[in-house]
């Protein structure tokens, strides 16, 4: 019953502050998608930026590529504010994971948070 549940899940997930300089996250992020994709768990769509979109091109995940470039801290969490939300109400997801702890103020959906340990 567990697998039909979420078979049936949609995510969107929030890579904006992943970059190619990233470590643990960068790593984490890359085995969460492979399992996902691997067990087919959640019907999944990437949030890429310009600068990152390449780190995923080997997950078969559908990706959203914001056309820009958000290695500036202010352009991203401007993104993340603006147009994450409008992309959520284009996609419709059941929930928005951000794999880092920078989400949007006014989400229309469910916001699932990944905190990681400074040390």
């Amino acid at each position: 019953m567990g697998d039909s549940i979420l078979k049936s899940l949609n995510v969107l997930i929030d890579t904006l502050s992943i970059q190619p300089e990233s470590g643990g996250v960068r790593i984490y992020m890359r085995e969460l998608l492979r399992n996902i994709r691997e067990k087919k768990a959640v019907d999944s769509v990437l949030i890429c930026s310009k600068s990152n979109k390449d780190l995923f091109s080997d997950v078969c995940i559908k990706k959203v590529t914001i056309p820009w470039e958000t290695t500036s801290r202010i352009v991203r969490v401007l993104t993340q504010q603006i147009v994450i939300p409008l992309i959520s109400i284009k996609y419709k997801p059941d929930l928005l994971f951000s794999p880092v702890d920078v989400v949007p103020l006014l989400n229309p959906t469910p916001i699932v948070v990944c905190l990681h340990s400074s040390h």
